[in-house]
């Protein structure tokens, strides 16, 4: 119609027009495709002749901005570890493959839009018609009026710690579902292993590892994970780890008489998780810790065994759960004059009450606490899902001091499965409770 002759000038005018548009339309389709923004600036930029016309800077307050809020980003250890992901960390590097919700809550953070309460109560929001405060709500629950800005929200904020420590402890109780406990001491040399057994005249072979495995309908087995060679010791099957931090014990302690008296002393029990008792060890400063398995070779703290009365003055964790106990000799070991924490069945409590004195007594609720089983001790099996299945009381004397039993406090919810309470300001480091965890997680 374009080219059909007409004497009405706006008709000619109007085809004209539409002939314009065609042409550029068929142009347009023949062009190189337009490289998206990645920017977080503008999802679709229009540009006219070459130059981009919406939400360009005319100062370099643009750049200074971006550089500050890139480097706010890169200092937050997990919100920043993709951004730091790539070759080079830049920005650009590893946030290109984030799902949506991640980068826009990544330009959000960036350009300070995030809706905190500071935000939105600029902004004049309102819920249910009552305008937004800038509180933080958080604080607020405390009875403190802290504005939640950015840098409160992100950096500040007192619950941000607790919620780091609980995040802490559900990671680590879902690895501990799966994780094999590794010594923290380097394993005896086989010469070393052997002369000294052999000098001592004990009866001595190497026991298969444990496997454990799947089975088709055929019968046809897929091996699933195994264990390490065990020990038996004149007939007492041992876990090849902690023979060999027994018999470094013994060589340095003890006169080399009574080692083969001491071995054939070594007896595998069900323990409680000695991650806890190093815990309790590190929140007082004990040098020892008196279990039922001594001689720990998952734990840097000396452990020793609690058929011996803990002498000294020294600080010192006493783990007496479903053992016998000497209670009127135990009460004078332990002495309120002495820093010390005592681990008990509830059983015990009436004989503990008299016989001991105390100031503060705790209560872990059962089936909170792992339990080492006695198989996993003699080497015959890998770590199973259990808990002690009653109340563990947990007795301090009055020379334990108010941020100890913080400590203590902090340190029973993260070795827990489940419930606890975490103090309000917690203090401890929280990969050296994170034991299954794998260091390059526990460390951020």
């Amino acid at each position: 119609m374009e080219n059909t002759k007409t004497n009405d000038t706006q008709l000619n005018a109007r085809r004209r027009a539409l002939a314009v548009a065609d042409t550029a339309a068929g142009d347009s389709h023949g062009l190189e495709p337009i490289t998206p923004d990645d920017t977080f600036i503008e999802a679709f930029p229009l540009y006219i002749n070459g130059v981009r016309v919406e939400k360009t800077a005319d100062t370099p307050f643009a750049t200074i901005q971006r550089d500050t809020r890139l480097h706010q980003l890169y200092e937050r250890k997990m919100e920043g570890a993709n951004a730091r992901t790539g070759t080079l960390p830049t920005w650009g590097t590893g946030r290109r493959t984030w799902p949506h919700f991640l980068r826009t809550f990544a330009h959000k953070l960036w350009t300070k839009r995030l809706p905190t309460a500071h935000n939105r109560a600029k902004r004049g929001d309102t819920e249910d018609d009552v305008p937004i405060m800038p509180w933080c709500p958080h604080c607020l629950k405390q009875g403190d009026t802290n504005l939640e800005t950015h840098t409160h929200l992100m950096e500040t904020c007192p619950s941000l710690v607790k919620s780091k420590y609980k995040l802490a402890r559900t990671i680590n109780n879902i690895f501990r579902t799966s994780a094999a406990p590794t010594p923290i001491a380097p394993s005896l040399p086989m010469i070393e292993e052997e002369g000294h057994l052999e000098t001592i005249g004990v009866d001595w072979s190497h026991t298969t590892g444990w496997e454990t495995h799947t089975t088709d309908k055929h019968g046809r087995e897929t091996p699933m994970c195994q264990g390490p060679e065990g020990r038996e010791i004149d007939g007492t099957q041992l876990l090849t780890s902690w023979v060999h931090s027994t018999l470094k014990y013994c060589e340095q302690h003890l006169p080399w008489e009574t080692h083969k008296h001491y071995l054939n002393q070594m007896t595998p029990e069900s323990s409680i998780d000695p991650h806890l008792l190093q815990g309790l060890a590190s929140a007082i400063q004990a040098d020892h810790i008196y279990d039922v398995i001594p001689h720990n070779p998952f734990i840097p703290t000396q452990t020793l065994s609690n058929t011996e009365i803990p002498s000294g003055t020294h600080p010192a964790v006493f783990n007496t759960i479903d053992t016998q106990q000497d209670w009127e000799a135990l009460g004078t070991a332990l002495p309120q004059t002495r820093t010390w924490v005592l681990l008990a069945s509830e059983d015990e409590a009436d004989i503990i009450d008299a016989s001991i004195e105390y100031t503060t007594k705790v209560v872990i609720k059962a089936n909170t606490v792992k339990q080492w089983g006695r198989s996993f001790w003699s080497g015959k099996s890998g770590l199973f899902p259990c808990t002690v299945d009653h109340d563990i009381h947990i007795y301090m004397p009055n020379t334990i001091s108010q941020y100890q039993r913080t400590l203590i406090q902090d340190t029973i919810y993260m070795r827990s499965n489940s419930g606890g309470t975490l103090t309000d300001t917690p203090d401890i480091q929280p990969y050296t409770l994170m034991a299954e965890t794998p260091k390059i997680l526990a460390n951020y």
